[in-house]
């Protein structure tokens, strides 16, 4: 079941996340009260990462590790690039409105993707493994260097909670995975 889904989802990749997009834009549209929604989130991201997780091989995160090219890059994507890239558009779209609005935009480039880059690395059939380890490494990283980047592009202060961080990676990376491994084990029995 989870390899049909996969395969769907692969297939038709660029539409789902456009329905995607016009389901969640609707949604907020028709019920703009839907906060309560947020606690369901863990749950969506279990599913959507569990099938990726059952195919892989915890071997290959660890070759993931030894291949630090492809890592910097993304690192260097996620926070030197993609900041000041968010910088010059908070500057060129929002200079004459409130200083919350540009310091919101920055903070928004800067926070690193989550759960969803695995998930859609694997559906577009990319290496989940390197994902995984770009996802966990940008994560720890976001600790130190937002409140970094907000203070030199934005002026203001914001502090990461490091455990809000870790309760993401258990989330993201190690629940999905433990679960996807277990599975494997099974199949494998």
């Amino acid at each position: 079941m989870a390899a049909i889904f996969q395969q769907a989802l692969s297939k038709y990749l660029p539409a789902w996340v456009g329905f995607d997009l016009a389901l969640a834009l609707a949604v907020g549209w028709v019920w703009p009260d839907v906060a309560w929604l947020e606690r369901l989130i863990p749950l969506f991201l279990l599913v959507m990462l569990y099938p990726m997780m059952i195919n892989l091989r915890v071997e290959a995160i660890g070759r993931a590790l030894k291949s630090p090219r492809l890592l910097l890059a993304a690192v260097a994507m996620n926070f030197v690039l993609t900041p000041l890239m968010g910088f010059a558009w908070a500057e060129m779209f929002f200079r004459e409105t409130d200083s919350y609005l540009i310091s919101g935009f920055i903070l928004k480039t800067l926070v690193p993707d989550s759960g969803m880059v695995a998930a859609w690395t694997g559906y577009a059939r990319g290496r989940v493994e390197s994902a995984l380890v770009i996802v966990a490494v940008s994560l720890l990283l976001s600790v130190v260097l937002v409140p970094v980047w907000m203070w030199a592009l934005a002026g203001a202060y914001v502090t990461i909670n490091p455990l809000v961080i870790l309760k993401n990676m258990l989330l993201i990376v190690v629940l999905p995975l433990a679960a996807g491994r277990i599975t494997r084990k099974g199949l494998i029995r």
